[in-house]
């Protein structure tokens, strides 16, 4: 421990605090004597004395005193004495700190007068007046901190006598704030009342003065609102502010009517805000006053009036909302407020005024029904959505696709049937999409949509195939095959086939060979270059090498060339990082389990037939201070013709190559012959991260199972900034290309 230095193992530092977390505190001293040896040998080196103040913090007692003055002199160890006296509960420890204040200067005396205000020792604030030196700025700027830690009458007193300089004002503003807070806390609010309003005039800083109106309220109580009229009052803004945010806070203790009686007497700016806070409050005296402002003002105080009706108001506001909502002039507002307004028969009251509104104003009023979830105005929003007016449909529907349930779907589908406008259509479109989505028992919805789909006929036909084509699950897709083959409307064909397409990326257990099969019918069916980019386009991000053959005739076309190529590079830049080996799919047995953070993917990571990038989050397996000792079962007996396993190596995020990989075959009997180990050397300083593959070939050997161990380097190296650490070992693909006996 003597000779402890940075850089080197912490286990004895380790089993220190382990024996003193497990040591009950009224064995502590016997501890605290071998700490105390440490600090009086010679020998001891700097990392130890550290240790020690910070084990000294936790159980010192005064015995420790005599060892930590002396350190405290000590430009090196004076951080670290501190450190250890902060925490102790001792009076002596005070006593020892305030004589230490004649006997040290420069960094260690300023150090030392910031921990006598961090224990709040009354008893020094004499000790460190008498050291205030108006030439030593940063002295007296420290003593005049400690004293507003140190706070109270005696620190109150000598903050307002001493001499500062003057850009230390700001700090002494701050420490009496501090003392006139702890005299509240004591309950003596004569004395901090006057220190609050002294700090109140103008002669001190905004900020100050807010702070200082804030303890003076917070004094004030239920006598605040001189003081809140007065901020309101005045005619900077920051003080208007700290006016209302204070009407918050005292809300269960003033009455504010007084506030809104006076409005009259603010500027405009702080008109604004106390009508908010007003609101906030729910000051219902107020909804009268308020009102009125609503009616008459202009400008940012009837904004702020007609904002604040939506805590204050009820139904019988409505009509002035909706007038002024479907107004230009403060409409944001109102429909804000309406959206907002809580009360018996508001959601009636907007619905009886949309009637008497046309176009445009009745649309504002429709998204303020949909926006408040207005479940009663579904049969309006259904009357509406067949309205003369475009912007009214719209707003009907977009208000159908959020609010109508299960039992609207019939009517939904009737009014796609009838509605002329493709705009309409679209929007009816996904209207339906999204009801069906919530809907319960999808299958009823399905029924209805096929029903609907038979008796359809020109555009009706695509409306449907394109909802069919967006149904959450691929129950739809049969049907959409038949109409990609018998589609007999323009538009029905291609969105029969965008829809298979958009059904096949939802989970399924067909095979890759079957999907090359729907591929196939939809390139067959395909009857114009736009039907055959749609196909084009379902491959893309695909790695089924039979795209190829898909892909090849297409690139003389051309009118498909271009989009046919760059399915192509993609389907390469897949392929390329798919790996094609007669261990795929094959179970692996690990005999060390890997970390649950980095699984790689799952249980087959290591056989999946994708090899990880230098991207720790990508396909890894990774295993903490433990090797990979993994065994693949590959069914049979089968000639092996190499083995090759993939590593990640990222230092600066602790993970190192193995040191060795051992490869091992067996047969039936799993009694397991090594044929290689190749030996990798530990890194001496840091790389950037890089993959690394390790492999062995044979000639004419059979196994069925194959082992891959590879041996992880342990701790990390002293050099590494975690030396002592375990290291990580990250695994992905154990490839075995191999020959199948012939039988």
């Amino acid at each position: 421990m003597v000779h402890q230095d940075f850089g080197s193992s912490r286990l004895s530092q380790a089993a220190i605090e382990e024996v003193i977390r497990n040591t009950a505190p009224a064995n502590h001293g016997a501890i605290e004597d071998r700490l105390i040896q440490v600090l009086e040998d010679p020998a001891s080196t700097y990392a130890a004395k550290q240790f020690v103040c910070r084990m000294l913090r936790r159980i010192g007692s005064e015995r420790s005193l005599p060892y930590l003055a002396v350190m405290l002199s000590d430009d090196k160890l004076t951080d670290d004495a501190r450190f250890a006296l902060q925490g102790m509960e001792s009076p002596e420890v005070d006593r020892m700190l305030r004589e230490s204040l004649g006997q040290l200067s420069g960094p260690a005396l300023i150090g030392v007068i910031g921990t006598i205000g961090q224990r709040r020792d009354r008893d020094a604030v004499g000790d460190l007046v008498g050291l205030v030196d108006t030439s030593d700025v940063e002295r007296t700027e420290a003593i005049v901190v400690a004293l507003g830690e140190i706070r109270g009458a005696e620190a109150r007193d000598a903050l307002l006598a001493v001499e500062l300089p003057i850009g230390l004002e700001p700090l002494r503003q701050d420490a009496l704030l501090r003392c006139a807070d702890d005299l509240v806390t004591e309950g003596d609010h004569v004395e901090a009342r006057d220190i609050y309003q002294r700090m109140t005039t103008d002669a001190f800083p905004v900020a100050v003065r807010i702070a200082a109106w804030r303890g003076l309220v917070r004094i004030q109580q239920a006598e605040a609102m001189p003081s809140l009229l007065t901020l309101l009052r005045s005619d900077e803004p920051e003080l208007q502010h700290a006016g209302t945010r204070f009407m918050i806070e005292l809300q269960d203790v003033v009455d504010l009517m007084p506030v809104a009686e006076q409005l009259g007497s603010f500027p405009e700016s702080a008109r604004v805000l106390a009508i908010s806070a007003l609101a906030s409050a729910g000051v219902d005296g107020a909804t009268l006053i308020v009102t009125g402002l609503a009616e008459s003002e202009t400008g940012a105080v009837r904004a702020a009036a007609i904002g604040a009706l939506a805590e204050l108001g009820d139904a019988s506001h409505v009509p002035l909302l909706t007038a002024v909502a479907v107004e230009q002039e403060d409409s944001i507002a109102a429909r804000e407020s309406l959206v907002r307004l809580w009360g018996e028969g508001v959601d009636e009251g907007i619905i009886a005024a949309a009637s008497e509104y046309q176009g445009l104003g009745r649309a504002v009023l429709i998204d303020i029904l949909a926006a408040r979830y207005a479940d009663a105005a579904v049969p309006t929003f259904l009357t509406y959505a067949e309205d003369d007016n475009a912007a009214v449909r719209q707003a009907s529907i977009s208000a159908l696709s959020q609010l109508a349930e299960d039992d609207r779907l019939p009517a939904l589908i009737a009014l796609l049937e009838r509605s002329e406008m493709e705009e309409d259509r679209l929007a009816l479109e996904d209207a339906i999409v999204v009801v069906c989505e919530r809907m319960v028992d999808r299958e009823i919805g399905l029924g209805l949509l096929l029903v609907a789909l038979d008796r359809g006929s020109g555009p009706n036909r695509t409306s449907f195939a394109r909802i069919l084509g967006n149904w959450p699950d691929a129950s739809p897709l049969d049907t959409l095959l038949g109409l990609t083959a018998g589609a007999t409307v323009e538009g029905e064909r291609a969105a029969a086939i965008a829809g298979v397409l958009n059904l096949m990326k939802l989970p399924h257990e067909r095979t890759s060979v079957e999907d090359e099969h729907l591929f196939l019918s939809l390139f067959d069916v395909a009857q114009s270059s736009t039907e055959t980019e749609l196909v084009l386009d379902g491959l893309a991000g695909r790695a089924d090498v039979w795209i190829f053959d898909m892909v090849e005739p297409l690139l003389t076309d051309p009118d498909l060339s271009e989009k046919a190529g760059v399915v192509r590079a993609a389907l390469i830049e897949a392929v390329a990082r798919t790996v094609s080996h007669d261990a795929v799919g094959r179970p692996v047995t690990l005999a060390n389990p890997f970390a649950e953070q980095y699984d790689g993917g799952g249980d087959d990571a290591l056989t999946d037939d994708r090899w990880g990038s230098t991207d720790s989050r990508d396909e890894w397996q990774g295993f903490e201070g433990v090797d990979l000792d993994a065994v693949i079962d590959l069914s049979r007996s089968t000639e092996i013709r190499s083995i090759r396993a993939g590593f990640l190596e990222a230092t600066g995020s602790w993970i190192f190559l193995p040191s060795e990989v051992t490869f091992s075959i067996a047969g039936e009997d799993r009694v397991f012959e090594t044929v290689a180990t190749i030996a990798l050397p530990v890194p001496e300083e840091q790389r950037r991260a890089t993959t690394r593959s390790v492999s062995t070939e044979l000639s004419g050997k059979s196994a069925r199972y194959v082992r891959v161990v590879a041996k992880n380097i342990g701790t990390l190296p002293a050099w590494h900034p975690g030396a002592g650490s375990p290291a990580w070992l990250f695994a992905d693909e154990i490839q075995v290309n191999a020959h199948l006996e012939r039988r």
